[in-house]
């Protein structure tokens, strides 16, 4: 496991963790049953579900790209990198604030644009390069 790989495993323990953190704030103020709680608002578990899922599906894809990161450190993927980042920011402060689904819902939704432009930049980091073009962009 290389340094990027593991800030995109620290990334992936920090949401979650957020998740926890903002929903256990929450329960915890609660004069009622938590489990009631959250059945009569199943959109926050719907939302935190989501969260969950999809960065433990992007955590695997992150986990493989930056694995080439050896091979291909250049300008474009430090700028992704640091996409990156700025995205996992936002999808930690999502899942913090995940018991206010419509706030979370903006956070996690600026998060997505954010990963977005990222794969906008490795998309133009392979247009860049000839040998990358012609093994990445032509059909198998």
């Amino acid at each position: 496991m290389n340094f990027f790989q593991g800030i995109n495993a620290a990334a992936t323990f920090l949401i979650l963790s957020a998740i926890v953190a903002g929903l256990a704030r929450r329960l915890f103020d609660l004069q009622e049953s938590p489990t009631w709680y959250l059945l009569d608002h199943l959109e926050i578990v719907y939302l935190a579900l989501f969260i969950i899922l999809l960065r433990i599906k992007t955590s695997l894809d992150d986990h493989k790209h930056f694995a080439e990161m050896q091979r291909d450190q250049n300008a474009f993927r430090y700028v992704g990198f640091v996409l990156a980042i700025l995205s996992w920011v936002f999808w930690a402060l999502a899942g913090y604030l995940v018991p206010f689904t419509v706030r979370a819902s903006e956070l996690l939704a600026i998060g997505i644009l954010i990963s977005t432009s990222w794969v906008v930049v490795h998309l133009i980091e392979i247009l860049v390069d000839r040998e990358r073009r012609k093994t990445r962009l032509t059909p198998a």
